[in-house]
């Protein structure tokens, strides 16, 4: 309640001030201070662009590997292949370097798994490992969106206020911090969106080809951008052949149909167009349950109240965004409104005036990702995750238009947004894990860590077999995921379906063998069985809480 009623207080003192701009009534007794401000960072724009880094990196990597808690169980899924790719060129469904993840079987997008994959042939897992590349992707969001916002303005001060929202932002900040596959989205998304805006500005073949490079591996990161990317293209070209009668924007497809084709094979195999076949080093298999069927005419009536919804509140996963704070702050939502609003309208003068306005391609793309998400089954947030960078452009474009009109507001509507991330910060690191424990599909990685564990330190030499029994609160379907991951099982074992994992048993044989040179994880529920092994001569650690590993 009381970050609802903070929250809503600062998002009517913002509305206020955005009425008092547009009606040209200055805060009064504030001009020299804020003229100050604005020659400060203008002066200095880079020594406060590297202090936001520096908090960007703080509320990326601070508690990575505990906050959120546990792990999720794509987390897990895409951990594991990363891992069986890393050792055996093979997910572990044994398919040879798939461009399309199958998971639990209705696919993942590959390229968070092929980064993890990369880290895991250098350094070992970890929770804390396995999230790293979705805050590099990240990192690279907070510095396009400087030059984005440069692009657009031209107003190196007022582009500052790209990576601070980037950073501050709940969205940006929540799923920049775990390893879900479709995230990688809106980082990259970002990136290719600020290096299209540069093309359109330089008019420059080889930056076309470059920002269709980063739309081309954007296609990895999510399924639903091979329907968004292709509409932005044919409507950002269709725009800049009325606007500018540039060609040279063509150049921008080579590298995405190159990069595409991989993936349209693929949806072929899928809807079995052609079989099953290898490429290279490449196996085209299809996935368990294609989800094609998402994508229906029929959606889009259900889905027109998402326009407002993706803005405030939660859609029931807290892993996206907390209820007391949405995916935006609530003051930020009329510099978003407004700023969409200014943006439409500069983009039909644009098109009228055959003018080109950076700030049109920010607007198209936001189109093309509405005109596809009104298709889509279900509503959450990190299903529209790519939304986010067109909201932060609005938000900054709002407050440049009030800027020709009352500095003044400007400095006091930030000063709001700093305050929400305050008190969403202090949150989100200090009282989320107290009010929401493990959130809905993420669960403790105690099973893992007591398997890598009994292996680490009573089977080094890996000669052992290890019968797994644990209590019954421990006993939740994506168990044998963490069997496979933590005790680095062979992908030809790597199914959840499975009790069996080579060395590896998921229960108490079935002819107990007193003199055998095995390991037992026991949960404390079976105090019994472990009575009667140490009776038997088995010596017992019980490190791990609620857990006795037996080992002779």
């Amino acid at each position: 309640m009381f970050y609802t009623i903070v929250t809503g207080a600062l998002a009517c003192l913002v509305l206020l001030l955005v009425i008092l701009a547009l009606t040209k009534h200055p805060v009064r007794g504030c001009n020299g201070i804020t003229e100050k401000i604005f020659a400060i960072l203008d002066k200095y724009h880079l020594v406060f662009f590297f202090l936001l880094l520096l908090l960007f990196a703080f509320t990326r990597l601070y508690y990575l590997g505990i906050i959120p808690a546990g792990i999720h169980v794509d987390e897990i899924g895409m951990a594991y292949d990363a891992d069986c790719l890393a050792k055996y060129g093979m997910d572990r469904h044994l398919t040879r370097y798939p461009v399309y993840l199958q998971n639990y079987g209705s696919g993942q997008s590959a390229l968070y798994a092929y980064l993890t994959m990369l880290l895991l042939k250098v350094f070992p897992y970890s929770v804390r490992l396995i999230r790293i590349p979705a805050v590099v992707c990240g990192f690279f969001c907070f510095l396009s969106s400087f030059f984005l916002i440069d692009d657009i303005t031209e107003h190196k001060s007022m582009a500052l206020l790209g990576p601070l929202f980037v950073t501050v932002t709940p969205y940006f900040m929540t799923s920049e911090r775990w390893a879900l596959d479709c995230n990688l989205f809106l980082s990259l998304a970002t990136v290719s969106l600020c290096l299209t805006v540069r093309a359109c500005r330089k008019a420059k073949s080889w930056i076309y080809v470059l920002a269709g490079l980063g739309w081309g591996i954007t296609l990895y990161t999510y399924a639903i951008s091979y329907l968004v990317i292709p509409l932005f293209l044919v409507l950002l070209i269709l725009y800049l052949l009325r606007v500018k009668k540039e060609w040279k924007c063509l150049y921008m497809l080579i590298p995405v149909v190159l990069l595409g084709i991989p993936l349209l094979i693929f949806q072929m195999v899928n809807m079995r167009l052609i079989g099953s076949f290898s490429l290279g080093f490449t196996d085209f298999v299809p996935i368990d349950n294609f989800r094609g069927g998402e994508i229906r005419p029929g959606n889009v009536l259900r889905n027109l109240p998402n326009i407002i919804t993706n803005l405030y509140g939660g859609d029931g996963l807290t892993y996206n965004a907390f209820p007391e704070f949405g995916p935006v702050y609530l003051c930020m939502i009329p510099l978003i409104l407004y700023g969409a609003v200014m943006a439409v309208k500069d983009t039909v003068r644009s098109v009228k005036n055959k003018e080109l306005q950076a700030i049109s391609v920010v607007v198209l793309f936001f189109a093309s990702s509405w005109l596809v998400m009104l298709l889509v089954s279900a509503n959450n947030f990190n299903k529209a995750n790519h939304f986010y960078i067109s909201y932060i452009v609005f938000a900054v474009y709002g407050l440049i238009c009030l800027e020709k009109t009352s500095r003044q507001t400007v400095i006091l509507q930030v000063l709001c947004v700093a305050l929400s991330f305050l008190l969403f910060a202090n949150f989100y690191f200090r009282e989320q894990n107290e009010k929401y424990g493990f959130h809905y599909l993420f669960m403790n990685t105690k099973p893992g860590d007591v398997i890598a564990y009994a292996e680490q330190h009573y089977d080094p030499a890996d000669e052992k077999k290890l019968y797994v029994c644990l209590n019954y609160d421990d006993l939740a379907g994506y168990i044998p995921m963490f069997v496979c991951l933590y005790g680095n099982v062979h992908p030809k074992y790597g199914t959840q379906k499975q009790t069996d994992f080579g060395k590896i048993y998921l229960n108490l044989p079935e002819e107990f063998d007193e003199r055998e040179d095995a390991v037992y994880i026991i949960g404390n529920d079976w105090g019994g069985v472990i009575s009667y092994m140490i009776s038997v001569g088995f010596s017992t650690d019980s490190y791990f809480d609620g857990t006795t590993i037996l080992y002779r």
